[in-house]
């Protein structure tokens, strides 16, 4: 399948394709637009992993179309942490009514693809639990800044990501 996800219209479209990832009937702002954006990704237990830079270090995070932020593992390297600028602490609730503490901030940059995203906010929290679940460790998680610099392309077959530029209207 390819997926399209435009945030600003609220819009997301499943498409069949065939073996190759080929869409019969490209979404109109496919057919004329660059992508600003492409990465590859692997397809982990269904979940997708995308390779990241922060610090100068390459990273594997996950793509959460449901996360309100980008996650940093509180494993990470202190090199890598220092990127992460702390606003505040914050208490959630996790599955079960269990409760954790986070780092609530500012990534001071990130590269996804061949461009760079400043600023975005992001958590810092311990993300074993979720690499287990995965069935792979995990460095973080992009959430909705990420999703929100562009229409999210994603082709299952290709197993790429792009972003192409919002239309104007």
């Amino acid at each position: 399948f390819h997926i399209t996800l435009d945030l600003h219209k609220n819009i997301l479209i499943l498409q069949q394709t065939d073996k190759e990832g080929t869409v019969e009937q490209p979404v109109d702002f496919m057919v004329n637009k660059a992508p600003i954006n492409k990465t590859s990704f692997k397809l982990v237990n269904n979940s997708i992993i995308v390779p990241v830079t922060i610090a100068n270090k390459k990273l594997l995070f996950c793509l959460d179309t449901g996360a309100e932020a980008s996650v940093l593992s509180s494993l990470l390297s202190k090199r890598v942490l220092t990127s992460f600028t702390v606003a505040k602490r914050s208490i959630l609730l996790g599955t079960g009514g269990t409760t954790v503490e986070v780092l609530a901030g500012k990534l001071d940059k990130i590269t996804i693809g061949s461009e760079h995203y400043y600023n975005m906010n992001a958590l810092v929290s311990n993300l074993e639990g979720l690499g287990k679940a995965y069935g792979q460790n995990i460095d973080g998680m992009i959430g909705y800044d990420f999703l929100t610099k562009g229409i999210v392309s994603i082709s299952f077959a290709k197993k790429e990501l792009c972003l192409y530029p919002f239309d104007e209207e």
